[in-house]
């Protein structure tokens, strides 16, 4: 969009003003395993995005479920993604943007990805999952694992394309 800075700061999130109706909403089990995440882990991945209004207030356009998180996990403060020169339409437009695209596990390629950490480290899947599935690695869990056909309970081979199984 034409016009509009974009910036990172480090802000203090109980000065952000949380987005009004936002249409982004969150179940109490999944908001508590954002909550746990952030308590063990901090906050990793996605800065929220926030509008700077002409008197100066930081109004969260995305991201207002990550603040509140983080806030109750006892960060005070994070870097967050500011835009400035927005109008209101450019911003309820992000809003929505934001809240609407969300990709979606491919279940396959999903499972693929699980049997790789699994067998790739030496980790207890069952260990890290929290109750909605979510995964909690802290990084001294994470121990590389030699891989031999022992430790897969390899028993067959398909000849023609060497698959165990």
């Amino acid at each position: 969009m034409k016009g509009i800075k974009q910036e990172i700061r480090l802000l203090r999130l109980k000065d952000l003003i949380q987005y009004p109706n936002n249409p982004q909403k969150m179940s109490d089990k999944e908001y508590k395993g954002l909550v746990d995440s952030m308590r063990k882990q901090g906050w990793l991945l996605d800065p929220c995005v926030c509008q700077e209004k002409k008197d100066g207030s930081l109004h969260i356009l995305s991201g207002n479920h990550r603040v509140t998180a983080a806030i109750e996990a006892g960060i005070l403060e994070a870097n967050c993604k500011v835009l400035t020169g927005l109008t209101e339409k450019q911003a309820r437009l992000l809003v929505l943007e934001a809240n609407q695209r969300r990709g979606k596990f491919d279940d396959k390629l999903l499972n693929d990805f699980i049997d790789s950490i699994s067998i790739d480290f030496d980790i207890d899947l069952d260990s890290i999952y929290d109750d909605i599935g979510v995964i909690n690695i802290q990084e001294d869990e994470i121990k590389e694992k030699e891989i031999t056909k022992e430790s897969l309970n390899i028993e067959n081979k398909c000849p023609k394309c060497g698959y165990y199984y």
